[in-house]
């Protein structure tokens, strides 16, 4: 089958790293990042929890937006230089004008791992997503109709298929849905 050849997993560990006051940084944050921008010399967890603990600015009742949801976790100086700009970057607005959760998700490490995601398991398809596609698709089980309105022949479709997934625009289904 060949599904069983190109489904190969790999291992993937996802790390970022920002250019921050001239030098190339972990993000999320960890001891690297802190020692690298503010030339501190912590070594272990408890040194790390300590030194978030004195700069993190903690929310009166809960957060009200991601700004206030940053500077709790990692302080006003890590929040200037790493989250302000990028959440500017990335939502086209200020952290003050959205919702906590935004940077609530964000790791903060009190450790050296410099991986985004701090999940177990991290692996990508070991010869790209369209091989794993092409091989999940590669079953006798499965039609592709290329080319076609679905609107077209949904009717048909809904009398031959156990099981159809559309793969369309979401706006466009709901406005044919009915």
């Amino acid at each position: 089958n060949l599904f069983k050849k190109t489904a190969g997993w790999r291992r993937w560990d996802h790390k970022v790293v920002g250019w921050i006051d001239d030098r190339l940084l972990p993000i999320p944050v960890n001891i690297d990042t802190v020692n690298g921008l503010f030339d501190e010399t912590i070594k272990t967890e408890p040194e790390m929890d300590k030194w978030l603990k004195k700069v993190q600015v903690p929310c009166t009742g809960e957060c009200k937006n991601a700004e206030e949801m940053a500077m709790s976790r990692v302080g006003k100086n890590l929040y200037e230089k790493i989250f302000k700009t990028y959440t500017v970057k990335q939502w086209s607005k200020t952290p003050d004008q959205l919702d906590a959760l935004v940077t609530a998700r964000i790791p903060v490490r009190n450790n050296r791992d410099a991986r985004y995601f701090g999940d177990k398991y991290q692996v990508l398809p070991s010869k790209g997503y369209t091989q794993w596609f092409v091989g999940m698709l590669d079953n006798p089980k499965i039609d592709i109709m290329l080319g076609v309105d679905y609107f077209e022949i949904q009717d048909q479709l809904d009398k031959r298929c156990g099981k159809l997934i559309f793969t369309g625009p979401i706006d466009k289904y709901f406005k044919h849905a009915g």
